[in-house]
């Protein structure tokens, strides 16, 4: 549980530092556009704007650390793969978790609705056509329909592209 909460907490942290970086990117784009430079100013001091992202520096920032200590872009570099192989890591455990909970989720699923299944033959071998016939025939429609809905859950290995969609639909509802 631990794992899981600490997945949790570093996708929340990754998630509200990339819409923060988002945020001032815009910012310093809308000052220079807002400013009294003149258009041909403006258009240099955007191309001169250098935006880098990812586990490690920069070369010409690394270059910088390697000058102040000499072992420093190998220590940096060291430490962004065992980031990238932390993540992974990471990503692997939710991933399995996230199967193991849809597994479970669908056996209790069918063990209820076989349940359901069952009750509804006694219902109808007791005289009781009409509602076993009910029973038999929504629990049946139950099953199918959770089963294609598990199929698409099951068969999405995208979190990312789930997780944008939903973000989208939220910010179109606060609008």
């Amino acid at each position: 549980m631990a794992n899981q909460d600490l997945v949790d907490k570093n996708e929340q942290s990754q998630d509200a530092s990339d819409s923060e970086i988002k945020r001032l990117d815009k910012q310093i784009a809308d000052q220079i556009n807002d400013s009294n430079m003149s258009t041909k100013t403006k258009k240099h001091v955007i191309s001169m704007m250098q935006m880098y992202s990812g586990p490690i520096p920069h070369p010409d920032i690394l270059a910088g650390y390697q000058h102040l200590y000499p072992k420093a872009a190998e220590r940096i570099i060291e430490n962004g793969v065992a980031e990238s192989e932390h993540r992974r890591k990471l990503e692997t455990i939710r991933q399995k978790r996230r199967g193991r909970m849809a597994w479970v989720s669908l056996i209790a699923l069918v063990v209820i609705l076989a349940g359901i299944t069952v009750g509804s033959f006694f219902l109808i071998l007791h005289g009781s056509k009409v509602l076993g016939t009910i029973f038999g025939s929504l629990s049946f429609i139950s099953l199918l329909g959770s089963l294609l809905g598990y199929v698409d859950k099951l068969s999405s290995s995208d979190d990312w592209t789930q997780r944008d969609s939903e973000k989208s639909s939220s910010d179109s509802t606060k609008k």
